[in-house]
């Protein structure tokens, strides 16, 4: 139940801002007990997980992706994004597709090059000043399956968990995390 204890206006605004942008807002993280905040930050990765904006992101993300993305993403992940974007707009179109592309391909929120066809929520630990959710994930085609975990990693930010960063499972790609694989270059 939402409890709010300033101005009707005040109030009534928040909600409008939460229903415009969904959960990540909703999913208050300050003040929380340690097992309220793992229950309301698998919440956010759970919604995330589930916006097909997220999952069939691929490495040449568009800035009305990330609009979309950005209620549920850090402040900091979302100008890693623009400017990772911005990059690939610049890259050199003109290179021998067989050379090595200067930016990864695929999709870029999680490990498996193939794609994803069904995630599972796992787990929560805290970390610091994160929240770290395994996600189990798997991908089944004619040609054969693969089943990982990647960690999500939130950020408390702006009275909500967003995602801050995604450690990928290594036995699935050669980079270690998100911001590694979306750092320009």
């Amino acid at each position: 139940m939402l409890h709010c204890d300033g101005p009707l206006r005040l109030c009534l605004a928040t909600l409008a801002l939460i229903a415009t942008f969904g959960v990540a807002q909703g999913a208050e993280c300050s003040g929380e007990t340690a097992g309220s905040a793992l229950t309301g930050a698998k919440e956010v990765v759970r919604r995330l997980y589930e916006t097909p904006g997220f999952v069939g992101a691929r490495s040449n993300i568009d800035a009305a992706t990330i609009s979309e993305l950005e209620p549920y993403l850090t402040d900091r992940l979302v100008a890693a994004l623009r400017d990772f974007s911005a990059a690939l707009l610049k890259a050199d179109k003109s290179a021998d597709l067989l050379s090595k592309a200067p930016y990864p391909t695929g999709p870029i929120f999680y490990s498996n090059y193939e794609g994803m066809d069904k995630f599972s929520v796992l787990n929560a630990s805290a970390a610091d000043q994160t929240v770290h959710v395994t996600v189990e994930m798997s991908f089944d085609s004619p040609y054969g399956s693969a089943k990982w975990a990647d960690v999500a990693v939130l950020r408390c930010e702006g009275n909500g968990w967003k995602l801050d960063d995604v450690i990928f499972d290594p036995n699935q790609t050669a980079g270690p995390s998100l911001s590694g694989r979306i750092a320009v270059r």
